[in-house]
């Protein structure tokens, strides 16, 4: 892992309750492309995660206000800390099932994470909510060095 980047995943497979691989997912690898996508979701995979704890520091830690998303906060609040990177090798099988924590627990976890969004991404005195993310969430970002990456990933989501 580079000296500058804390937080590294790897590219992995999603897998049914039989291991057989359904989809392999390969998030980008780019500083900026990572937290451009960063607003409407995680680009990480959290199992695959590797930190670089030199960096990092007193920060990684759970913040348990967050339930069912405390990976995705985590996230957000290291987001102007450093770097994040991702490997393009496959690393892990991650599997889906009807009985997941994000299939159980949905609304709660994006309850939480506009939450971390309005805490930890956005300007002082902005906040959006559940059910508004728009462009104007964009702009009001703490830090809008992202804005190309995530106005084209917008723009490719709609085209889809």
């Amino acid at each position: 892992m580079s000296g500058n980047i804390g937080a590294n995943p790897t590219a992995y497979n999603y897998v049914d309750i039989n291991g057989r691989v359904l989809k392999t997912r390969k998030p980008p690898q780019n500083d900026s492309r990572i937290k451009g996508m960063m607003l409407f979701g995680s680009p990480l995979c959290h199992p695959s995660v590797m930190f670089n704890k030199r960096l990092i520091g007193m920060d990684l830690y759970y913040d348990n206000d967050f339930k069912h998303c405390e990976d995705y906060e985590l996230w957000t609040r290291l987001y102007g800390k450093f770097k994040f990177g991702n490997l393009p090798d496959v690393l892990l099988d991650y599997r889906i099932h009807d009985k997941s924590v994000s299939r159980e627990n949905n609304e709660l976890q994006i309850a939480n994470k506009v939450k971390a969004i309005n805490r930890n991404l956005l300007r002082p005195r902005r906040s959006i909510r559940q059910d508004n993310i728009t462009i104007s969430t964009i702009l009001d970002q703490k830090d809008r060095s992202h804005l190309f990456f995530q106005m084209a990933y917008l723009i490719r989501k709609k085209l889809k």
